[in-house]
């Protein structure tokens, strides 16, 4: 299981931030908010903090957990032992489709988790414990956008929400390009991409979206001695498999600045060999040139399974 402790670390900090101040800090801001009463908020949550809240899980996984905090928001620590009840938000969600080009479905209830109805924020503390929101990757269609805001629907007598941080919009972003594919590695050690190849190798691989209309496919070879692995960032036009166009291919940049490091230079960007968005089916191929000035060519061809 992997779990996302980046929230824990910074509750902590807040923690520690709080509690140095005698006015009520919105933590999400840094803005003080001075002579209001106390109030209930999800750590890193809201629309400002929705890029955040994005689950990037490796999509084979079985299960995965990301976690988050509740935090009572005051001038000092809560005086006693404080339960607020938290639920799936389905208004939060069709306001955020109201609002948005990217329409996202509640996630399927075999593919996430979420069975914490409460929590308490105990008496002498400002946050809550961890609450655990749990996904299954391997079980989520990557051509689909999903989300399942989590809100704050509930609160003790006297004790508001706050009105920017209350939800927190965990999702995934769906592609219609995106998924299993087959690699057919090729590689040649000249410039040229001719003759008999030094390595002909099939993986299976899986195309991860960035965006609705930008998805990663990561060759499945692993380093090559280029000192990374590297993916091809594709994008194109079109809301469907049917209708992509205009492909367009690169390196992900902070692969090339990996495979610079270990002494390569790139010989040639990628370039599309083939396209084919309704069958998804493609062909790229890019060259570097090692520290010895010997060049290699290499070619992936991607076939959805």
């Amino acid at each position: 299981m992997k779990i996302i402790n980046t929230r824990l670390l910074f509750g902590s900090m807040i923690l520690l931030i709080v509690s140095l101040n005698s006015c009520i800090k919105d933590v999400n801001s840094g803005n003080e908010v001075v002579g209001l009463q106390p109030f209930a908020q999800i750590v890193n949550s809201g629309i400002g903090n929705f890029g955040s809240a994005a689950l990037t899980f490796p999509p084979a996984d079985n299960i995965d957990t990301a976690w988050f905090l509740v935090n009572f928001a005051a001038t000092g620590v809560a005086p006693t032992d404080q339960t607020y009840t938290l639920s799936y938000d389905a208004n939060a969600l069709a306001a955020y489709n109201a609002s948005s080009s990217i329409k996202y479905s509640k996630f399927p209830d075999s593919t996430a988790s979420f069975t914490t109805t409460s929590v308490t924020i105990k008496a002498g503390q400002s946050y809550s414990a961890l609450v655990p929101f749990i996904v299954k990757p391997s079980k989520i269609d990557p051509t689909q956008s999903y989300m399942f805001p989590i809100s704050i629907t509930a609160t003790p007598s006297g004790i508001n929400t706050s009105s920017n941080f209350n939800t927190i919009y965990y999702h995934v972003i769906g592609n219609p390009l995106a998924g299993p594919y087959t690699d057919l590695y090729t590689r040649w050690n000249n410039a040229s991409g001719t003759g008999s190849p030094s390595a002909v190798i099939t993986y299976n691989v899986v195309g991860l979206p960035d965006d609705p209309n930008t998805f990663e496919l990561q060759a499945g070879y692993g380093t090559q001695g280029l000192g990374t692995t590297f993916r091809y960032v594709v994008s194109f036009t079109g809301t469907s498999a049917a209708t992509a166009t205009n492909f367009q291919v690169t390196l992900n940049s902070s692969d090339v600045a990996s495979i610079v490091a270990s002494g390569f230079a790139i010989g040639s960007y990628p370039t599309i060999i083939l396209a084919d968005g309704p069958n998804r089916h493609f062909k790229f191929t890019w060259s570097v040139i090692n520290s010895a000035g010997a060049p290699r060519t290499f070619t992936d061809e991607f076939t959805h399974q």
